[in-house]
This record gives structure tokens, C-alpha cells and sequence, in this order.
């Protein structure tokens, strides 16, 4: 290997050792409601065609999947490939959505999961049935999205790169920001407004679920027992 693999190999086992004891939060005040992050590369390596996508979907404060993989198919362009993006990750959404509707926690996904991504263009072709010369050339598979969007299964937002954890699953980025995101993707720190709930919302949520307990207690005295 070359010198610089070799130093990437040392500060690898430095940053491994550093962190060994962190690994992966989840909070009592957490979401209840699943959310994704995702982003995308575009020929950062300079190696190959197919950038490297990514994408975490938190649940309870943290991280329950997680992905970063070369694209399949050669995007001309970073809005392309942040739109195939969404599509990939809404494979795991809509897997987590019906795992937590078949244990009993379907008012979990009642609302569309947000995905959420730092590419404006990504984010209106998903919600918006527009042809554009940026995505009229997008293989038709991936706008199964806009199907699942219109059916309430996600919605599509934007937000800065800067606080988009997703970013470290992509790309080589600089230590402040590794610093920075750390701790968002692991869950160790909330994210405002999607990872955490305030206590108005605990509240909201201990009272519904006391009031589907009591509602399956009824329900059950109500059956009768055969001899």
C-alpha cells in the first residue's frame, strides 16, 4: 500500500480507539415517529463512476438502520444522485413502517415518515410531477417515489448539509465536521424537532397509549369464553 493508505489505516485505528467507548443512544424522550436522513457522493474519489450513497433512519433518538453503498446505475449529475438516493431509502422506510404497523405500533407511521436530504432539486422532484432537463433522462424505477409520496408513505425535506448526519456516510469530510455529525449519527445528541419530543408531547402519547390499553382490556372482557 502507498503512504497515504497507510496513514488513512493508522488514523482509522486512532479514531476506533479514541471513541471505543461510544456506541449507539436511544432516549425515553425520543421519536416515536421514525425519520430519515439521507445524502449522496458524486464522483468524489475520482476512482470510479459510481458515488457512494447513504442514509440512517433513527427511531427512539437514535440509529436502528443505517446504509452506505456504491449507486448501481452512473448519475450525471448530484441532484440525480441524490434522488436515487431517496429511493433507496425508502426501501427501509417502508419496512420499518410495516414492521411497526404488524406489532401493533401502526399510530407510530399513521403520519408520512419524513426523509429528509440537503438537495433542493432531489426534494422537488420527489413531491412535484414536473420533467425538467435535469431529471427527464432519470430511469423510470426510481420515480416510484413520487407514487409513494402521493400515498402518504413519506415526504420529502430539505435541510443544510451542515446538519445532515447522513453526510458522513458518503464522503471524506474534514474532522470539524466529523465532530460535528458524530455524535448526531449515533444518537448521542438529539436532533432538534425529529429525534427528541418535548414534554408536552410525552405526555400526549403516555395518555393515547393508556387509552389503546384500556380500550384492549375492554375489548377482551367483553369476549366471551368457550368451555
Amino acid at each position: 500500500p502507498s503512504w497515504g493508505a497507510w496513514y488513512a489505516a493508522l488514523y482509522l485505528l486512532h479514531f476506533l480507539y479514541r471513541y471505543r467507548e461510544d456506541g449507539i443512544q436511544y432516549r425515553s424522550d425520543g421519536n416515536i415517529e421514525p425519520v430519515c436522513y439521507y445524502d449522496s457522493g458524486f464522483y468524489q474519489d475520482k476512482v470510479g463512476y459510481r458515488p457512494h450513497y447513504g442514509y440512517v433512519v433513527y427511531w427512539a433518538g437514535g440509529p436502528i438502520i443505517w446504509k452506505s453503498k456504491r449507486h448501481v446505475n452512473i448519475p450525471m449529475q448530484t441532484s440525480e444522485a441524490e434522488y436515487m438516493t431517496i429511493s433507496h431509502a425508502w426501501r427501509s422506510v417502508k419496512w420499518i413502517r410495516s414492521l411497526l404497523t404488524e406489532m401493533g405500533f401502526g399510530y407510530m407511521v399513521k403520519q408520512p415518515t419524513r426523509v429528509i436530504g440537503d438537495n433542493q432539486n432531489a426534494t422537488n422532484w420527489a413531491v412535484e410531477n414536473m420533467i425538467s432537463e435535469g431529471n427527464k433522462h432519470i430511469d423510470i424505477s426510481y420515480m416510484k417515489i413520487r407514487e409513494v409520496v402521493k400515498k402518504g408513505e413519506i415526504l420529502p425535506l430539505w435541510v443544510k448539509g451542515e446538519f445532515n448526519p447522513s453526510d458522513l456516510l458518503t464522503k471524506v469530510v474534514t474532522k470539524v465536521v466529523v465532530e460535528q455529525l458524530r455524535e448526531l449519527l449515533h444518537g448521542l445528541k438529539p436532533i432538534e424537532k425529529w429525534t427528541t419530543r418535548n414534554a408536552s408531547e410525552i405526555t400526549r402519547d403516555r395518555r393515547a397509549a393508556m387509552a389503546r390499553y384500556n380500550l384492549q382490556v375492554a375489548a377482551r372482557s367483553r369476549t366471551p369464553h368457550r368451555m
